[in-house]
């Protein structure tokens, strides 16, 4: 079996949370299906997988502080944001990061508008959000989480350190796996 090479002391691993709460039907939960892509893509695609940990993903609706308790460990976290979950999100990412401002704070999914600078300055906790198919994109802004230089990293916004506006648009070819060739797919397609 090969071992993974040893990590320097300049490339500690970098824990990482994932937030996709849903909504639940007697007593039932989906499972938080985008962030198990993300979780996916990046264990399959990073050049170096092991500099990642990733914990429990958060999905189930708890109060705010038993969320942002679960996601205090993290160095970063990446919210999937929905119309369902909008507000509680939020929240959550808001307290995080005001009991620990060093979490790189990252928001994806439907809700993030395209036209991002008014949502950035309306929720300053928020480091940097990405637009549109984000397996890629979160795989690149992971790997410079520890300079939070985002530059060129194609579908993201963000405010920069002089306060200004930067958005970098998304290519026009997704640049992730078929669902099918993701590790969660394993043994499970038909074909």
């Amino acid at each position: 079996m090969d071992q993974a090479p040893e990590l320097n002391a300049t490339e500690a691993v970098l824990k990482v949370g994932l937030a996709q709460i849903n909504n639940s039907f007697s007593g039932q939960n989906y499972l938080p299906y985008a962030t198990g892509l993300l979780q996916a893509y990046v264990e399959q695609h990073a050049a170096r997988p092991e500099r990642f940990q990733f914990l429990l993903p958060l999905y189930k609706r708890i109060p705010v502080d038993a969320a942002v308790a679960q996601l205090l460990d993290a160095d970063v976290v990446g919210f999937s944001l929905y119309v369902w979950n909008e507000r509680l999100t939020l929240e959550i990412a808001r307290r995080l990061k005001a009991k620990k401002p060093s979490t790189l704070i990252i928001f994806g999914g439907p809700q993030v508008p395209d036209k991002a600078e008014g949502f950035l300055r309306a929720h300053p906790f928020i480091d940097v959000v990405c637009h549109g198919e984000g397996e890629q994109t979160f795989l690149d802004l992971i790997e410079r989480a520890h300079t939070r230089d985002f530059t060129g990293i194609q579908g993201t916004s963000f405010i920069d350190a002089e306060d200004g506006f930067i958005s970098q648009p998304r290519s026009s070819a997704c640049a992730r796996s078929p669902p099918s060739r993701l590790p969660i797919w394993k043994g499970r397609s038909s074909h």
